[in-house]
């Protein structure tokens, strides 16, 4: 079980909470390139409005 490829180092790198502003804006095109382009995966998103919004990869 796990990732083979990258490690969670990796993962929590591509995903932080900042001020709206703030951030590079890069983080999903990022996890693109990873997860999909470079390992075949896919990702998908739930989001609940006033609730989040969680990323599955």
């Amino acid at each position: 079980a796990g990732f083979s490829g990258i490690g969670k180092t990796a993962v929590v790198l591509l995903f932080t909470t900042k001020a709206v502003g703030k951030g590079t804006g890069l983080g999903l095109a990022i996890a693109k390139q990873i997860v999909v382009e470079k390992h075949d995966g896919i990702i998908e998103v739930n989001s609940v409005l006033g609730e989040g919004t969680e990323f599955y990869y």
